[in-house]
């Protein structure tokens, strides 16, 4: 076998691995200069304030950003108390699908 025959031959069984750091958050209230969001207790994250909504409920699957900070929840207004308290009363227990699909109510059927 020539050296371009075997060149050719590892090539074909190269590949790339990509590793990403994901960070396990702690259940509770992180916030930043301009975000807050509520973690719960299945790990699912949720934006509760963001500057260009005053009171929001979203379901976030993006990683936090690293200037986000766990806070006390006497340190987030009461709004985001309550928006909070829902969350783990109706969704705490199961996933949200999200978006919900037409008829759809976003949780199990």
């Amino acid at each position: 076998m020539s050296d371009s025959e075997r060149s050719s031959s590892t090539d074909e069984h190269e590949f790339e691995v990509t590793i990403h750091e994901v960070r396990r958050l702690k259940p509770g209230f992180y916030m930043n200069r301009t975000r807050v969001w509520y973690v719960d207790a299945t790990g699912a994250q949720w934006l509760l304030c963001a500057p260009d909504a005053p009171l929001l409920l979203q379901p976030d699957g993006d990683e936090l950003p690293r200037d986000a900070e766990l806070v006390g929840r006497s340190g987030v207004r009461l709004v985001s108390r309550e928006l909070a308290a829902l969350v783990d009363r109706h969704f705490g227990s199961r996933r949200l699908a999200w978006p919900p699909g037409p008829g759809s109510t976003g949780g199990p059927h």
